[in-house]
């Protein structure tokens, strides 16, 4: 259910705001995000409140204090997946207020997004953690594995923001250029504020947010299984998704012979050359990985704005996708393992701390770029 309001509500969002004038937060896409998010829930607060059903969940963890719904003690599995409920309906309320101050000037940064696009990532970590739970019940089918992998890698891609959005500067200012976008002042201001920011492929910051990505991303996979038939598999249908939404959006906007636009995703080459069995020294294959990463990103990006500066960071992003696989296998550990105050930590970090940065560099960059 959550799967498919993020894939046919959020598709149907944003066409709805490119072809239709802004006419406040309640409209239909919107509507059936917050139903569907609504329904989910409540199913999660019945496996919260009926014991019988909340002890197949794994071991318990103590709470700090006491909470609604959960108590002071909870299966570690379920406390991640309630604290993305609880993300999503905290961020709800956030996104009418800001939506009604602000229409459609808001990156992907700003507060009530990123807590929705972070408490959906908290989402499918928990689901991934209680379907592991449920293991020694019913064992997992190898297609759950890879379905969990794909959407959990994917919903992760919520830290890269609009730097994930567009490719170059030419794409922003064609995305808002059509359809209703086009006369929508507030979008106007998300536009100049992208490109007089450089919030695009074409930005050293780029490289750094998106060589951590995806080092968490192969580091998570292969901790959920070392075999390249599993990890491999996963990460190159998560880069061409995201290639092929950017393709499809540069075809729509007359952009499709920009091989920047088009060109894909680092992750693909970091994957491919992670896969190489040689060095057997992992830690030196992802430095090796990380390596291929940033100069993959350096030649289709680098040269068009800050060649130095991008080269610069690119020389950072072997060390960044190692760092970021060991994030990534931390965060299988307290998948698979929940009932440690870790979950907790990850819980806070992930729906209040995260949106608390992004939010505020969105406040800045709006405060500073009329």
């Amino acid at each position: 259910m959550v799967a498919v309001d993020l894939l046919v509500g959020g598709s149907w969002d944003a066409e709805y705001h490119r072809t239709q004038p802004f006419d406040g937060f309640f409209s239909p896409p919107h509507l059936f995000i917050y139903t569907l998010a609504a329904v989910a829930m409540a199913l999660v607060a019945v496996l919260d409140v009926r014991p019988r059903l909340r002890d197949c969940f794994g071991p318990y963890v103590t709470l700090p204090w006491p909470v609604p719904v959960l108590g002071q003690r909870h299966p570690g599995s379920l406390i991640l997946l309630t604290g993305g409920m609880a993300g999503i309906a905290l961020a709800g309320p956030a996104d009418a207020a800001w939506h009604t101050s602000f229409g459609l000037d808001e990156t992907n940064w700003s507060f009530p997004h990123a807590m929705l696009g972070c408490s959906l990532a908290l989402i499918s970590v928990g689901f991934w953690s209680c379907r592991h739970a449920l293991t020694g019940v019913r064992p997992m089918w190898s297609a759950t594995r890879y379905l969990l992998g794909y959407l959990t890698v994917l919903a992760c891609a919520v830290v890269m923001g609009p730097l994930q959005n567009y490719p170059t500067r030419e794409f922003a200012v064609a995305a808002g250029s059509f359809g209703a976008l086009a006369s929508n002042p507030d979008h106007q201001h998300l536009v100049r504020i992208v490109t007089q920011a450089n919030l695009t492929h074409t930005s050293p910051a780029y490289v750094l947010v998106a060589a951590a990505w995806a080092g968490l991303a192969l580091g998570l996979l292969r901790a959920v299984d070392p075999r390249a038939r599993y990890w491999l598999v996963v990460a190159v249908l998560v880069g061409l998704s995201l290639s092929g939404t950017a393709g499809a959006e540069a075809q729509r906007y007359g952009l499709a012979a920009d091989p920047r636009v088009t060109a894909g995703l680092p992750l693909l080459t970091a994957a491919l050359v992670l896969a190489v069995p040689r060095p057997r020294t992992v830690w030196i294959r992802y430095l090796v990985a990380g390596a291929a990463f940033g100069l993959h990103a350096f030649l289709v990006w680098g040269t068009a704005v800050t060649p130095i500066g991008y080269a610069l960071a690119a020389c950072c992003a072997p060390v960044l996708v190692l760092t970021g696989a060991a994030a990534g296998a931390w965060l299988y550990g307290v998948l698979t393992r929940p009932a440690r105050r870790a979950s907790l930590w990850l819980t806070a970090i992930v729906v209040l701390l995260v949106p608390a940065v992004t939010g505020t560099v969105d406040l800045v960059l709006r405060t500073m770029i009329p």
